[in-house]
């Protein structure tokens, strides 16, 4: 199974550390910290398009998370998507209210 993920940047060596114990997984993860480069964004979002089989979402808030939406409103159209967040009924990728 191929996982993208775009996560904090923190949590991100633990689960691929975590990962290795699992032959079956492929993980390709992001933090925003990582896509603020254009050019490794593109490439994760056609690794995303492409490749993956699910994408797990826990993003912070911040603007390129906003530049990020529209594209993985289109990804999650034909690669199934996870939501993470404060709000654990939701997978919506607008920002939480007030």
């Amino acid at each position: 199974m191929k996982l993208g993920s775009i996560m904090w940047g923190s949590y991100i060596p633990p689960l691929i550390q975590a990962s290795k114990e699992l032959e079956w997984l492929e993980l390709n993860m992001r933090s925003i910290r990582d896509l603020e480069d254009l050019a490794v964004r593109e490439k994760f979002l056609s690794y995303l398009r492409h490749e993956a089989d699910v994408l797990l979402l826990f993003p912070p808030m911040n603007e390129v998370r906003d530049e990020l939406v529209p594209q993985i409103e289109e990804i999650s159209k034909v690669v199934p998507l996870n939501g993470c967040n404060y709000r654990p009924a939701s997978t919506e990728l607008d920002k939480p209210e007030a």
